[in-house]
């Protein structure tokens, strides 16, 4: 089994919701999703037309959670829980980042980095193939400027969404 994970990651002190999967580690606070990797790249890629994020979200407030869920997959989120979590506490600073695998060999990277509610362009990486994949070199940049400074995927905790939710409500 390949990793698969999405998380929102926010170095923003937060008290959220105790049923609400999340953890803090090192002052920076990372609240996974159960979303497959189309789903996040179709989000991270309209985010390059858009300069604040709330123009972002409310674009996608248009759909309803099953338009969300690409080629039937079985997922517990959408982008629109996402968007209700960021709206719901205010988080202006923020990336959002997808890794998978597949037998150790990577699949999909795609990253997002907010800063005070603006959509950081150079940090949006949403398909291998495209152009956007020049904007890898910056992820580190936006990582470390959140407190990020340490390998948050290598944890067994965020392998996938199942592994979080299991280590959470141990």
């Amino acid at each position: 089994m390949g990793q698969n994970i999405t998380c929102l990651i926010t170095d923003q002190h937060l008290e959220l919701d105790k049923n609400m999967i999340h953890f803090k580690i090192r002052d920076v606070l990372f609240v996974p999703f159960d979303i497959i990797g189309s789903s996040v790249s179709w989000f991270i890629e309209e985010a390059q037309k858009y300069d604040i994020a709330q123009d972002l979200f409310d674009y996608f407030k248009q759909y309803k959670p099953d338009d969300l869920v690409l080629w039937g997959a079985d997922e517990k989120h959408t982008a629109l829980d996402i968007i209700k979590l960021i709206e719901e506490y205010k988080i202006s600073n923020f990336i959002i980042e997808h890794s998978s695998d597949f037998a150790s060999m990577p699949m999909d990277n795609y990253f997002l980095g907010v800063s005070d509610g603006k959509i950081i362009k150079d940090s949006i990486v949403f398909d291998e193939n495209d152009s956007s994949k020049k904007n890898c070199a910056n992820i580190e940049k936006y990582r470390e400027k959140i407190g990020l400074n340490f390998n948050w995927i290598g944890m067994d905790k965020f392998h996938a969404y199942s592994f979080a939710e299991k280590e959470y409500f141990r």
